[in-house]
């Protein structure tokens, strides 16, 4: 059982690592970009509303694809 556990903490602590080496490389483009990267992620809901604050259409550089 303990050896179940270590697994799971290895793997938090490798998930933590990943995610903020994403994160900075993320960073590192204009903030405009990253955010756009950050919403891909993002339920259909919060993409709709990326789309209709920014007012993008589908074929703007940064419209997101919703699926329902």
């Amino acid at each position: 059982m303990d050896g179940m556990f270590l697994n799971e903490e290895i793997r938090i602590a490798i998930a933590k690592d990943l995610f903020v080496q994403w994160v900075e490389s993320n960073m590192n483009e204009d903030l405009e970009e990253a955010e756009h990267e950050f919403m891909k992620f993002a339920s259909d809901d919060l993409k709709t509303m990326y789309n209709q604050f920014y007012r993008l259409t589908s074929g703007d550089p940064y419209y997101l694809e919703v699926t329902d």
